[in-house]
């Protein structure tokens, strides 16, 4: 357990984000080795469902090119673009 931990902080990146995601990536650690020792699922429940609110809370939010073409999506192309192409 002590080496998954410890494998786990030292490959994680200033680029990976702050502290709490090695947090949140240590807690999936320990989850996994405790059910793995035989812990019941009721009592791992609490861990779990903190492990789940920091995986909604970190959640990659679409930037605004991503965003623009969700709001194109199935939209007839522009003037613009249809000028643009080969005739």
């Amino acid at each position: 357990m002590g080496a998954a931990l410890r494998a786990l902080r030292e490959t994680h990146t200033a680029e990976d984000g702050d502290i709490t995601v090695l947090g949140a990536k240590c807690l999936r650690a320990v989850i996994a080795q405790l059910a793995a020792d035989g812990v019941s699922t009721d009592d791992l429940q609490p861990l779990v469902d903190l492990q789940t609110r920091l995986d909604d809370t970190w959640k990659p939010q679409p930037g605004p090119v991503a965003m623009q073409r969700d709001r194109r999506h199935k939209s007839a192309p522009s003037p613009v673009l249809l000028a643009r192409a080969p005739r």
